[in-house]
């Protein structure tokens, strides 16, 4: 492609526009065997009004394309009310940085039209374990619900001028990394005292789980950046969503005296069955979905979160509960491995802890800043 064509950058506003807003990484990243597609109705979730944050000129969306209607990238850009950090996200663009110059330039405009001082990127407009970040480093076929791009991204957002603001390393651990005299003395106490109970999630009690993750999540990181407490109702219709790759005996809690203080949950490597079905789930995707969710033997679960109480840190719950996701991975006749997604350079323990278990890097994605 010559560095000079005819490009055109279109507002999103009628419904074509965004199905072709949703169809543009499916064109661009076609002859990539490690691409799979979102899924359509996250991104409406997420995109359109059926997002409560969106409430009315927060959220714009821009697709480019060139003089014959060829798609040649996208971006969204988006902010909170009161807040002075926008963000831009679900980015796409071929390898031209007159194209991807363009979708920064109309996103940046807008978000210094609005008053914003700075720009997060690529960042979601929803929670912060999904979408989120630019992969500079493992350029493997995706988890659920994470970023993947080619490698000329990065080169794409660093000449715009954005600067790296945190890290976030995905760790991959299997029977043969894991290290169990790491952690084996500490989980013996834990499974051993009288105080604790752990036990794995059941959908019957999804309520009353529910309630317990929140009170954990909301005591565990009220001091990270971009924290939002969360609801009861808020986790029920998360794990509703989940439901049909929910694994019960991958999601653990632990209680101290009957009071919840630490939670481990993991969900099994959907895209592997979702590869199959481009990002559709329409009466044909569901059951497309249906038939490779029988016959597909899924190999590799994904770490979704994992929570501790302040004051119950350090006292091994860590341990037992990595013991039991461990045991589990060993005898199960199809899994092989676990990624443990979203550790920010900012979660030194964490990221101590997963390397002294013998987990090892294999993704790192970026979240950049730019001062408007």
């Amino acid at each position: 492609m010559s560095d000079q064509f005819k490009m055109e950058i279109i507002e999103v506003i009628a419904p074509g526009d965004f199905k072709y807003f949703l169809d543009v990484p499916r064109s661009i990243h076609s002859f990539d065997p490690n691409f799979i597609s979102f899924m359509d109705p996250d991104l409406e979730k997420i995109l359109t009004k059926k997002n409560k944050r969106v409430t009315g000129n927060n959220l714009k969306l821009w697709i480019a394309k060139d003089d014959v209607g060829a798609p040649l990238g996208r971006i969204a850009a988006f902010f909170e009310e009161d807040k002075i950090t926008g963000g831009i996200g679900f980015f796409e663009s071929v390898d031209n940085k007159q194209v991807s110059s363009s979708l920064f330039d109309v996103a940046m405009e807008f978000l210094r039209h609005s008053g914003m001082q700075y720009v997060n990127g690529p960042i979601n407009f929803g929670e912060r374990d999904k979408f989120w970040g630019l992969l500079v480093k493992g350029f493997r076929a995706p988890l659920y619900q994470d970023n993947y791009n080619p490698p000329y991204y990065q080169e794409l957002f660093e000449s715009y001028g954005f600067q790296l603001k945190f890290s976030q390393t995905t760790y991959e651990i299997t029977p043969e990394l894991f290290k169990p005299d790491k952690v084996r003395k500490q989980a013996d106490k834990i499974e051993e005292s009288d105080e604790y109970r752990i036990e794995h999630f059941k959908r019957h009690s999804l309520e009353s789980y529910a309630n317990d993750f929140a009170q954990i999540y909301n005591a565990s990181w009220t001091e990270y950046e971009h924290f939002e407490p969360l609801s009861k109702e808020r986790v029920i219709s998360l794990m509703e969503s989940l439901d049909h790759i929910i694994r019960e005996d991958l999601i653990w809690f632990t209680y101290h005296n009957d009071r919840p203080v630490a939670f481990y949950v993991s969900i099994i490597d959907v895209n592997q069955i979702l590869k199959h079905l481009n990002g559709k789930m329409n009466i044909w995707g569901m059951l497309k979905f249906l038939w490779y969710k029988k016959f597909t033997k899924v190999d590799r679960v994904k770490g979704l979160a994992f929570g501790v109480v302040p004051e119950f840190q350090g006292k091994g719950i860590y341990s037992a509960m990595v013991m039991r996701m461990y045991e589990l991975i060993k005898n199960d006749p199809y899994l092989k491995s676990s990624e443990l997604s979203w550790i920010g350079d900012f979660n030194r323990r964490m990221q101590n802890l997963l390397r002294g278990i013998g987990a090892q890097e294999c993704k790192v994605h970026y979240t950049y800043e730019l001062n408007l």
